[in-house]
C-alpha cells in the first residue's frame, strides 16, 4: 500500500515537471529579445578612427570623384575623378601630396556624394572621409571619419567571428557600440581622434569586401538588429571593456 502510494506520488511529481517544462518551451518563442529594454541613441554620432598614427608616408586612393579640402576653412585644393594611388607625407608642417607641398597642415579627402564613396588607405577600403594631418615634420596620421553604425560593421567581424550565433554577435555589437560611444564622449578637447583601429581601442577593418553572403547577412542582422542600443549604468554609458583572450586572469572591473 505504501509503495503504491509512493509510486503515484512520484508519477504526479514527474508529470508536474513535464507540464512546467512544456509551458516554458511554449513561451520561449514569445519572449522579448534580451536587448528590448536597453536605451537607444537618438542620434548616433560621428566617430574618428586613427587608421595610421606614426608613418612617414600613407598611400591613399579615391575610387570615384573626390575633393581634397584644406582644414580649417574647406578651401578646395584639388578635385576630379578617381584619384589613383597617391602618396601623402609631410614637409615643414605641411601636407605633401604626391610630391607637392600643399598650403595646409590638415586636409580632408572625401569621395562620392554624402561620404558614400570608397577611399582606400594602405589598400584597405573605408567609408566616410579621411583626414590627413601633418602633426610633426615627418609624420602623417590618417583618421577615418564616419558614422557610428557603419563603423561597427567594420569592428564586429574583427572582434567576434561571424560564425557565432546571431544573438552572440548582437551582444558583441552592443558592447562595441557602448565602448565606442564612451571613447567619443570622453576624448580630450582638441584630440585628433577618438579611437584607434587596433587593439588599443577595437579592431576595425573598414569595408569588408570579401565577406561571404552568409557572413554579410549575419553582420547586418547583428548591427541593424541592435541599431543604437547601448549599455548604461546609473543612467550613463560606461567603459565597456572586453577582450578576446585574458589568459584566465581578467582585471577587476573597477581597476
Amino acid at each position: 500500500m505504501a509503495s503504491s502510494r509512493g509510486r503515484r506520488l512520484m508519477r504526479l511529481f514527474c508529470l508536474a515537471w513535464v507540464l512546467v517544462f512544456l509551458s516554458c518551451v511554449g513561451r520561449l518563442p514569445d519572449e522579448e529579445p534580451f536587448d528590448r529594454n536597453l536605451p537607444v541613441l537618438s542620434a548616433p554620432p560621428e566617430v574618428r578612427v586613427a587608421l595610421v598614427r606614426d608613418a612617414q608616408t600613407v598611400q591613399v586612393e579615391a575610387l570615384s570623384s573626390f575633393q581634397l579640402q584644406a582644414l580649417p576653412g574647406g578651401e578646395i585644393l584639388e578635385q576630379g575623378g578617381a584619384s589613383g594611388m597617391v602618396t601623402v607625407g609631410a614637409r615643414d608642417g605641411r601636407i605633401l601630396w604626391n610630391g607637392s607641398v600643399l598650403p595646409a597642415r590638415e586636409v580632408k579627402l572625401s569621395c562620392g556624394e554624402g561620404w558614400a564613396g570608397e577611399i582606400r588607405v594602405g589598400g584597405v577600403p573605408f567609408k566616410g572621409f579621411v583626414r590627413l594631418l601633418a602633426l610633426s615634420p615627418d609624420r602623417v596620421p590618417a583618421v577615418n571619419h564616419l558614422d557610428l553604425e557603419p563603423y561597427l560593421q567594420g569592428v564586429l567581424g574583427s572582434e567576434a567571428p561571424l560564425d557565432w550565433p546571431v544573438e552572440a554577435l548582437k551582444a558583441q555589437a552592443i558592447a562595441a557600440r557602448t565602448y565606442a560611444l564612451w571613447r567619443v564622449r570622453s576624448a580630450p578637447a582638441g584630440a585628433p581622434f577618438d579611437l584607434t583601429a587596433d587593439t588599443e581601442s577595437q579592431m576595425y577593418a573598414g569595408l569588408r569586401k570579401s565577406l561571404s553572403q552568409e557572413h554579410r547577412m549575419r553582420l547586418h542582422a547583428a548591427t541593424d538588429g541592435t541599431r543604437g542600443r547601448m549599455l548604461t549604468f546609473g543612467g550613463r554609458i560606461f567603459q565597456a571593456n572586453f577582450h578576446a583572450v585574458c589568459g584566465g586572469h581578467p582585471d577587476p572591473a573597477w581597476v
